[in-house]
C-alpha cells in the first residue's frame, strides 16, 4: 500500500521519524520555556480552557436562557467550546505558519538543522494545546450530561 504513494508525500514523515528526537527535545524545550516563571506552571494550559469554557457556561446561562433548538445551556457552551477549539487550532497553525523560519533563525542559521522540524514542532505544540482543551471538553460533558455524544457535538 505504501508503494502506492508518491514519495513526495511520505518523504516528510519519514524526516519526522528520523529526525524524532530532536523534534521531541525541541517541544518540550518551547513547554518548559512557556510556563517558566508562572505561579501555577503547566497547570495553565488546563486552566485557560476551563476557565474559557466556564465563562461560555456562565455567558449563555444569563443571556440564552431558552435555546430555540432545544439543547440545554451546557449543551450549547460545549458546542461552542469544540467549534473554537478546532478554529483555534487551525488559526495557531495559520498564523505561525508564516513566521516560523524567523522565529528560530538562530537554529538553522548557526547549526545544521533540519528545519522541516520546526514545522513538526509547532504542528505537535498546537495539537497538544487542542488535546488538553478537548480533555476538558470531555471531562465537562461527562460531568453535565453523563456521556459524551458520538457524532453532532
Amino acid at each position: 500500500m505504501l508503494a502506492s504513494i508518491p514519495s513526495v508525500y511520505v518523504a516528510p514523515f519519514e524526516r519526522a521519524w528520523r529526525n524524532r528526537e530532536l523534534i521531541r527535545a525541541v517541544v518540550r524545550r518551547e513547554f518548559i520555556s512557556r510556563f517558566r516563571g508562572s505561579v501555577l506552571g503547566p497547570l495553565w494550559a488546563v486552566l485557560s480552557p476551563l476557565v474559557m469554557l466556564l465563562t461560555y457556561t456562565a455567558l449563555f446561562s444569563m443571556t440564552v436562557p431558552q435555546l430555540a433548538a432545544g439543547m440545554s445551556v451546557t449543551e450549547y457552551a460545549a458546542s461552542i467550546f469544540i467549534g473554537l477549539i478546532v478554529f483555534n487550532l487551525f488559526s495557531e497553525l495559520a498564523y505561525r505558519a508564516p513566521m516560523l523560519l524567523h522565529e528560530h533563525v538562530n537554529f538553522v542559521k548557526k547549526s545544521i538543522f533540519p528545519s522541516e522540524t520546526i514545522a513538526w514542532t509547532a504542528t505537535i505544540r498546537a495539537f497538544t494545546y487542542s488535546g488538553v482543551a478537548f480533555g476538558v471538553y470531555i471531562v465537562f460533558r461527562l460531568l453535565t450530561a453523563g456521556t459524551i455524544p458520538l457524532c453532532g457535538f
